[in-house]
């Protein structure tokens, strides 16, 4: 049993005896959370509490979204936590998203900083979004409504910042 926890991704194991001779071992896995890509562009998995796993025996049945970091590759070890300042609101904004506005996790691609603030990279459209502090779930909202029913240029920033407002703007 200790030998198994010693594999990043196990979560739990349970052993049963089922007399007279028989041992049942059931291992839960850990759902990965994030992946977090290095400088040298390696991605690694990470779970919800950032800690380095094994990559998945099928990594395409782990659809994760990407964080950008500045972290050497030879920083993420197997095991090892990963905390940044930036890490922590990245995960703090990933659950809140996943608890407020549970359909919108499937647009979210990746993760990044820029200039101190966390910015999505939208999977469907490929705009970047940056969300603001209160009403996440009505920010997504009219972001979503913008982009079905505006006529708007997706190269620009989507700024959701403002209340009752999408600010789309060329840069920061």
């Amino acid at each position: 049993k200790k030998q198994l926890h010693r594999i990043a991704r196990i979560d739990k194991v349970t052993i049963f005896r089922l007399y007279p001779s028989t041992l049942k071992v059931k291992v839960t896995e850990k759902k990965g959370f994030l992946y977090l890509k290095s400088r040298e562009g390696d991605i690694f998995p990470t779970d919800v509490r950032g800690m380095v796993m094994e990559h998945a025996v099928f990594p395409s049945k782990e659809d994760l979204p990407v964080v950008h970091t500045d972290l050497a590759s030879r920083q993420f070890q197997v095991g090892k936590v990963i905390r940044t300042p930036f890490l922590v609101k990245v995960t703090a904004l990933h659950k809140r998203i996943m608890a407020e506005s549970p359909e919108f996790m499937q647009l979210v691609s990746e993760y990044y900083e820029q200039n101190g603030s966390v910015m999505i990279i939208d999977a469907k459209f490929g705009t970047r979004v940056l969300i603001g502090e209160n009403d996440l779930k009505d920010q997504l909202r009219r972001y979503l409504f913008v982009q079905e029913n505006g006529d708007i240029n997706r190269s620009g920033i989507f700024d959701l910042r403002y209340k009752n407002q999408v600010v789309v703007r060329q840069e920061l």
